[in-house]
């Protein structure tokens, strides 16, 4: 048995190879392409058949198809464990990097193994990341030619431009032609970001349509097809979650820790795992604001303690356990299962406070925070909504 440590580069790949000892056999380089690992490790790997790790890069996905090509059974760890356990950090090099490496996975200090994701999810992923893309750009463009309106003092400025028939219209007022020619582009920029988006969704839709274990999803109220997409490509296995705790530090969503002796502190979200599915199910979570959907209660109740902020957070931190969930049972959402149950008004609320007992979420008119109710009283009746009204006319009990 051999132990393989691999410093893989864009160019070229540094290779240490270890036996069960420790003794080092083989230090060298070759470069990071089927030819040259072919020659360097094929011999080894039919003599003795390994487990070559590397750093998780750009180049460790292409890298790890060689590696099992060769015959090997290739491991990824990520970048900030590899460098914490190196011998010194005043002293890098390609050589010592690949024998560090070695050395680890030969004790086993290395214990977070990156999964690699299937082929089709990882194109699914380039596709959602291009549509992501694509959408900043379209959002640019309309922040760019509100700008240029409120600039200039004309009107046009406020309002909705995700349409063509809005852009139009701004166009067919009265301007001044240089601010007319910066108009346009802006909206040739707007045409071209939306022509792409639609055809890299369906593009996306075309990868995931064979998947069918992440149907069930699109039950939870605010899931929608892309987000569906994006729980399949990054997720593509539940079976490696063993609960939903696991599922939301793994998105990202999950507060830092600073514990020390009988201090527990709490920081903000780690934000580690793909950005992109963190940012789509805290837009699913801006959902839960409105009555009439079933994860309200939960959103009233981190709004009274923390501020919206942290309650659509906090929602979308429970969308990742609800996930897991449903694709361990492989059912659909029931609002039953949450504890919630209609309140008589439109809404929901828990289940304890319905039947009259104590459970969580605070009494019918809690909800809108203290802070938002005295702020409406303070400012006068003028500027309370009906809604607020009817509210606040509940009776409590």
């Amino acid at each position: 048995m051999i132990c393989i440590g691999m410093d893989v580069h864009q160019k070229s790949t540094t290779i240490c190879i270890q036996d069960d000892t420790g003794k080092q056999v083989f230090l060298g380089s070759c470069p990071t392409t089927f030819s040259g690992f072919s020659e360097t490790l094929r011999p080894w790997l039919e003599k003795h058949p390994g487990a070559p790790g590397m750093e998780a890069c750009s180049k460790a996905y292409s890298t790890s198809g060689i590696v099992a090509v060769l015959g090997g059974c290739p491991q990824v760890y990520p970048a900030d464990e590899v460098a914490k356990k190196t011998r010194s950090r005043k002293k890098k090099t390609d050589t010592r990097d690949a024998q560090d490496l070695c050395t680890n996975l030969r004790t086993g200090a290395l214990v977070r193994e990156v999964v690699l994701p299937p082929e089709p999810m990882r194109k699914l992923r380039s596709v959602l990341k291009a549509r992501a893309l694509n959408v900043k750009i379209q959002t640019q463009a309309i922040n760019a030619a509100k700008a240029l309106l409120r600039e200039y003092g004309l009107d046009g400025a406020s309002g909705s431009m995700n349409t063509q028939a809005a852009w139009k219209k701004r166009l067919d007022a009265k301007m001044p032609e240089m601010v007319r020619q910066l108009l346009e582009t802006h909206f040739a920029s707007f045409l071209l970001a939306s022509n792409q988006i639609e055809g890299l969704t369906t593009m996306a839709e075309d990868l995931g349509r064979e998947n069918h274990a992440f149907d069930g999803v699109q039950t939870i109220p605010g899931v929608g097809p892309i987000t569906r997409l994006a729980l399949a490509a990054h997720l593509f296995d539940i079976g490696r979650f063993r609960s939903g705790k696991q599922v939301t530090a793994y998105v990202g969503l999950c507060p830092s820790s600073y514990d020390s002796g009988d201090r527990e502190r709490k920081g903000r979200i780690t934000r580690e795992g793909p950005g992109l599915l963190r940012a789509l199910l805290v837009e699913c979570a801006q959902h839960a604001r409105k009555r009439k959907k079933p994860l309200n209660p939960y959103y009233r109740r981190w709004l009274e303690k923390h501020g919206a902020n942290k309650a659509k957070v906090a929602v979308a931190a429970k969308l990742c356990r609800i996930v897991h969930a449903l694709l361990k049972r492989s059912e659909g959402f029931s609002p039953e299962a949450l504890g919630v149950v209609p309140d008589g008004y439109g809404g929901w609320e828990f289940a304890g406070r319905a039947s009259g007992g104590d459970g969580r979420g605070g009494l019918r008119r809690r909800l809108r925070p203290r802070r938002y109710r005295q702020a409406t009283r303070s400012r006068g009746r003028r500027n309370a909504t009906d809604e607020d009204r009817r509210l606040e006319s509940i009776p409590v009990g």
